[in-house]
């Protein structure tokens, strides 16, 4: 499907219309107006203007880190994958101006996903993992965001 995007290009905001693939999407009304409401995260690689994409509704994605925050012992938050400790300090991928996606590793991705697997369903999991191989093999650069 093709979509509108918007991103910043040398300091101003360019347009352009991509093809997207959705590999995964976990997106579920956070109320009862139907809609996602709520917004969502979404994980992906680009490459010759296609973006391979996983969407999570931000709802259930927050639930599961705030449980992995609450599991971490006291001491072990330095040792939690950047990418929670990101969204627990609103900064990076999911910081206030990262409406457009901001560069994440892949490796941090697949670490987010392995410390998320306890308290999300596994299907999220395993879609970003597939995400991960498929953007280390083609080379492509990871980017996140949330909306």
């Amino acid at each position: 499907m093709e979509e509108r995007w918007t991103a910043f290009v040398d300091g101003r905001v360019a347009e352009r219309i991509v093809e997207v693939v959705s590999v995964a999407a976990f997106l579920d009304p956070a109320c009862s107006c139907g809609r996602l409401c709520m917004g969502r995260y979404r994980f992906w690689y680009e490459r010759g203007g296609s973006l391979s994409i996983v969407d999570v509704d931000r709802i259930r994605l927050d639930w599961a880190i705030e449980e992995v925050l609450e599991a971490a012992p006291a001491d072990g938050y330095a040792a939690l994958p950047r990418l929670v400790r990101d969204w627990n300090e609103d900064r990076g991928w999911c910081g206030a101006d990262e409406h457009f996606g901001a560069a994440v590793a892949a490796a941090d991705v697949a670490a987010f996903a392995d410390v998320l697997g306890p308290h999300i369903d596994d299907a999220f999991t395993a879609a970003l993992h597939g995400l991960v191989r498929e953007a280390v093999a083609l080379r492509a650069p990871m980017k996140a965001m949330t909306d």
